[in-house]
């Protein structure tokens, strides 16, 4: 058993493939199993995630923007009582909208018009990984969509600054290093929501290196979900639904025979 301490999630427990993570929110998350695929679990995993909030809640991919466009960039999403909400894509220029598919990433935006590819967002995790969302009115839940992370070890954790400047910054793991690597172009979702806490800002923190760190990797992401605490539904999940405070990715000790270091890409 591996055990990973956090200053606001309490610790994050590794018992054979499967994550078990504390936290205030209630998390949501699912890994794939087949590569280049958004597979049922995955699905359903997003839908319990939508459960929480009235339908004004949307999801953003990235078909709107120009393949090739580094950031700062803008994205709106529909808020509560008729607002909007603005976010601001802030990180480096070794990031970039793109529309092909490559080397493990891919969109996962479904029902593109024919004739057309749907785009998403690659980070170069060994590099300048990090990259920041930043809202203009605060928001209480996100998820997204993750491609082709873990694949060579690669970390994926998500820094929560409150709205609230009394209020520390919070860090959630998404994705730990260990030695139980995902398979190549395998997808994940991950989602939080908190109603009783607000957020202004996301930041990703990525390291895509080899337990070695010998290796440089690239990140996928797509279709953000954003909503503010005026988009949550009154009524309560149903007896029998996973307590809050609750992530579990399961399934990564098969994916770790088909991922054993093999065939090394080149970004």
């Amino acid at each position: 058993m591996i055990l990973y301490k956090h200053k606001f999630v309490g610790s994050l427990l590794l018992v054979g493939a499967t994550w078990v993570q504390a936290t205030p929110s209630q998390l949501f998350g699912a890994e794939a199993l087949v590569p280049f695929s958004i597979t049922a679990p995955l699905i359903a995993e997003r839908q319990r995630f939508l459960q929480l909030f009235d339908n004004t809640v949307q999801s953003y991919g990235f078909e709107p923007k120009d393949a090739g466009l580094t950031p700062p960039f803008e994205a709106i999403f529909n808020g509560s009582a008729g607002s909007t909400i603005k976010a601001t894509l802030a990180g480096s220029a070794d990031q970039q909208v793109m529309e092909a598919p490559e080397a493990g990433r891919f969109n996962t935006t479904p029902n593109i018009p024919a004739g057309q590819l749907g785009k998403y967002w690659r980070v170069n995790a060994s590099g300048q990984g990090q990259f920041s969302i930043s809202f203009d009115r605060a928001i209480s839940a996100f998820a997204f969509y993750g491609t082709d992370i873990g694949d060579f070890g690669g970390v994926l954790s998500l820094v929560l600054t409150p709205s609230d400047a009394n209020l520390a910054a919070e860090t959630v793991i998404v994705r730990p290093q260990t030695t139980q690597a995902a398979g190549n172009g395998l997808a994940l979702f991950y989602g939080f929501a908190d109603r009783e806490r607000a957020y202004s800002k996301i930041t990703f923190v990525t390291s895509g290196n080899l337990l070695d760190g010998s290796m440089t990797d690239y990140f996928g992401f797509d279709d953000f979900i954003v909503a503010d605490s005026g988009q949550f539904i009154t009524t309560q999940p149903p007896t029998g639904m996973p307590e809050p405070g609750s992530l579990a990715l399961a399934g990564l000790a098969l994916l770790a025979a088909g991922a054993c270091r093999k065939g090394r890409k080149q970004g």
